[in-house]
Parts: C-alpha cells; sequence; structure tokens
C-alpha cells in the first residue's frame, strides 16, 4: 500500500490552514500569534502563543502560495514576534520556530 505521506500531512495541519486564511482577512486579529508572556513559577517566562504562531508557520510552509508578496509582511510580522519571544523566553535559543520563519 502506498501511502501519500504530503495529503497525510495536509490533512493533519489542515486547521493551521484555516488560521492562516484569517490572518489575510482585512481585520484580522493577530492576538492568537502575537507575543503574549506569560510566567510559570518552574520554567520561568516564555510565551502562550508559541504553539499558534508555530502553526500558522508550518500552514506558511506547506502552502503553495507562501512565494506570493501578500506572505511577506505576515511572515516578517511572525519573526518579529519570534525574536521578542527569544529575547525575553528564560529557555532562550533558535527553536523550531524560528527556523521555520
Amino acid at each position: 500500500m502506498d501511502a501519500n505521506y504530503k495529503d497525510l500531512i495536509r490533512q493533519m495541519i489542515a486547521p493551521y490552514f484555516v488560521t492562516l486564511s484569517h490572518l489575510f482577512e482585512p481585520d484580522a486579529d493577530y492576538s492568537g500569534v502575537d507575543y503574549l508572556e506569560q510566567y510559570d513559577e518552574e520554567w520561568g517566562t516564555s510565551d502562550a502563543n508559541y504553539t499558534n504562531r508555530f502553526r500558522v508557520l508550518l500552514a506558511i510552509s506547506w502552502s503553495e502560495q507562501r512565494s506570493e508578496p501578500e506572505f511577506e509582511l505576515l511572515i516578517r510580522h511572525l519573526l518579529i514576534q519570534k525574536i521578542i519571544d527569544r529575547e525575553t523566553n528564560s529557555f532562550q535559543g533558535a527553536g523550531d520556530a524560528l527556523h521555520l520563519a
């Protein structure tokens, strides 16, 4: 049995494409992907929206339109948010999301 892994991955990340499409709306709300500082006694400072931003970056990386000009502003915005996270996070480092941005 041949498995089409690209189709399987696209099915798995389909909800992320929905979130991505909302970010292109004229009145888009970026609060779900913008840096949001949270503090935990054990782990210190981190970004509450790290996972949301990572999901959007995954959708972008799998989007066939990712080279289109409208993606540039969104990618820049996500990269800036990621840099803010890396500068303030208690566990600083590159992380997977930074590589995608």
